[in-house]
């Protein structure tokens, strides 16, 4: 949980992290760019891949909306976008994903 960062100094020799908020649940993508930062500053080499996971909820009903909300997630570093499963699975499986 951020930013409780031994986790996260623990996190920077393996391959990757899922941070959330302790409250919040989710994090903004400056709190992303923060955490790639901080993981990046503590890996011992950057030769390997290094994924960052988010989970978050995007509309399902306007695309372009969706696809800037992710899109700023991967300008901070995310790699992987995970989709809250607050929500009708079966109807957003109909719509699709969004367009990035």
């Amino acid at each position: 949980m951020w930013p409780n960062k031994p986790p996260f100094r623990r996190a920077a020799r393996w391959d990757g992290v899922f941070p959330i908020d302790p409250v919040k649940f989710w994090l903004p993508p400056e709190a992303f760019a923060e955490i790639v930062a901080y993981v990046r500053r503590h890996r011992a080499d950057d030769v390997g891949w290094f994924d960052v996971i988010c989970s978050g909820e995007t509309s399902g009903t306007d695309r372009e909306a969706d696809a800037r909300k992710i899109q700023a997630y991967a300008e901070a570093g995310v790699t992987w976008w995970l989709e809250s499963i607050w929500f009708d699975q079966h109807e957003r499986i109909r719509r699709g994903p969004p367009r990035v």
